[in-house]
């Protein structure tokens, strides 16, 4: 035991020299040097989490914006490529459009060329009747049959054309409006 009490004694004995030590002004200056050391420590630790921190986020955002760029550049490639087809189309559709028109005025030309032909099916009647109403108009057929056109038929047929021209323009137009609302996004 007598070992138990003389390490007993020396550690109170050191204690007692740091205690003594403390106490006097270098003590006290080392003291506060000691705890300002870890302050400063700790406020270096929190400055360096701090900016980790941000950079992390500076990080991310610059991640989101890539990313956002990213999907922006593929949407507008996208509409690039919806707008060159829908130019093809409206392309056709104005194709369509002439052809239908020039198939009218072809026609027109063509109903209009039988009025001035002066051909007999029969030696007593004429191949264009006309001593009929203004409402019909007959024609030779190739078997040597007359073939009856009303003129309402004529009218209706005009009207259906004038439709059929007013929705394809209604048409493009749409897609005239798509386009440019696809652009303007």
């Amino acid at each position: 035991m007598p070992s138990i009490r003389n390490l007993a004694f020396i550690l109170v004995s050191i204690s007692a020299l740091v205690y003594l030590v403390l106490q006097t002004s270098q003590g006290q200056r080392w003291l506060i040097q000691t705890q300002a050391s870890e302050h400063t420590e700790s406020v270096l630790k929190e400055h360096g989490d701090n900016l980790n921190k941000l950079k992390t986020a500076a990080l991310n955002e610059a991640l989101n914006r890539t990313s956002k760029s990213t999907e922006q550049d593929e949407q507008i490639k996208q509409l690039k490529n919806q707008l060159t087809v829908m130019s093809h189309d409206i392309a056709k559709l104005n194709q369509a459009m002439q052809e239908i028109t020039e198939l009218k005025n072809a026609l027109a030309e063509r109903t209009q060329e039988p009025e001035s032909l002066a051909v007999f099916s029969h030696p007593d009647k004429p191949l264009l009747q006309r001593d009929k109403p203004a409402e019909e108009t007959q024609f030779l057929a190739p078997v040597g049959q007359t073939v009856t056109i009303a003129a309402e038929d004529k009218l209706d047929t005009r009207q259906r054309q004038l439709e059929q021209q007013a929705r394809l323009r209604e048409v493009v137009q749409q897609m005239e409006l798509t386009a440019l609302q696809a652009i303007n996004r």
